[in-house]
C-alpha cells in the first residue's frame, strides 16, 4: 500500500496505538466512529490499512523523491490509483513524472 505523505500522521498512530491497543476489526470500526481529532480520510486509512495489517502487508510512503526511482508502469498505477489518472506511457519518465508532481500539486490546492 503506498501512503500519502499526508497520512503519515495516521500511520504512526496505527502503529504506536491501534496495533497495541484494538484487538478485532469491529473494535476498531466502533473506536475510530468515535476519533475527533482524525479527518475522515485519516479513519478511512486505519480502517483499509487493519485489513492490510492482518494479512501480513505493509505501507510505504511515497514523496516527490521517489518518483525518480519509479518506472513508467508504477508511477501508471500511482497516478490511478491516487488522482484516477491514467498517464500516456508513450511519454518519456521525466514527462511523467512531472505529471505526477502536477497532479499531486492540484489535489493538495
Amino acid at each position: 500500500m503506498l501512503i500519502k505523505p499526508e497520512l503519515i500522521r495516521a500511520k504512526d498512530y496505527y502503529e504506536n496505538f491501534i496495533k497495541v491497543a484494538i484487538k478485532s476489526k469491529e473494535h476498531l470500526e466502533l473506536f475510530v466512529s468515535k476519533l475527533e481529532k482524525f479527518t475522515e480520510e485519516e479513519k478511512a486509512f486505519f480502517l483499509e490499512y487493519w485489513d492490510i495489517d492482518q494479512q501480513g502487508g505493509c505501507a510505504e510512503v511515497i514523496s516527490e523523491e521517489d518518483y525518480d526511482d519509479m518506472t513508467k508502469d508504477e508511477l501508471e498505477e500511482y497516478a490511478l490509483k491516487e488522482f484516477n489518472v491514467d498517464l500516456d506511457k508513450r511519454h518519456n519518465i521525466a514527462t511523467l513524472i512531472e505529471e505526477v508532481i502536477e497532479l499531486k500539486e492540484e489535489k493538495e490546492d
